[in-house]
């Protein structure tokens, strides 16, 4: 396991190919996600549709069924763009084993486009929450993103 503070090392010790391969994989996923929050903070849709596999799922909290596919995904993140373009998202924690990383996440930004079920308020917020991404092959193929819909619509509503 590894934290995006610092590696810890290892107790025991690895000789094999596939050991050092499966010990990179959570700092390599750790840098591929640093690039992936960089896409989205520059709102470069281009790369971020590049960070997602092709039948990749997306689940959010906002949204009962999951996202599945690339075409989808894009769309919601279309959307999540054009109801708040000064979106923010500050890293508290991460944490990364294997092919997951854990983020725990405070997302600020003003409300200024609508959202199903919430049209656009002009008001700012601040959200905590918590994802959860899987890649395969350096790809996205399951991100769940958790968070207090109640907390939401309180701060939006």
């Amino acid at each position: 396991m590894v934290s995006s503070a610092a590696a810890r090392p290892s107790t025991v010790p690895t000789t094999s190919a596939s050991n050092r391969n499966s010990e990179a994989q959570p700092t390599q996923n750790l840098r591929l996600h640093d690039q992936h929050l960089a896409h989205q903070s520059r709102g470069d849709t281009g790369a971020l549709h590049q960070d997602y596999a092709e039948h990749a799922v997306v689940e959010d909290s906002m949204h009962s069924p999951p996202f599945v596919g690339r075409d989808a995904i894009m769309a919601r993140k279309g959307v999540g763009m054009a109801a708040i373009p000064d979106l923010k998202i500050q890293v508290t924690n991460r944490v990364a084993h294997g092919a997951q990383v854990m983020v725990e996440w405070t997302a600020t930004g003003t409300h200024t486009g609508d959202f199903p079920g919430l049209p656009a308020s002009g008001r700012p917020f601040s959200i905590r929450g918590v994802t959860v991404v899987v890649r395969h092959e350096g790809k996205i193929v399951r991100e769940a993103i958790y968070y207090d819909m109640e907390e939401v619509r309180r701060q939006l509503g």
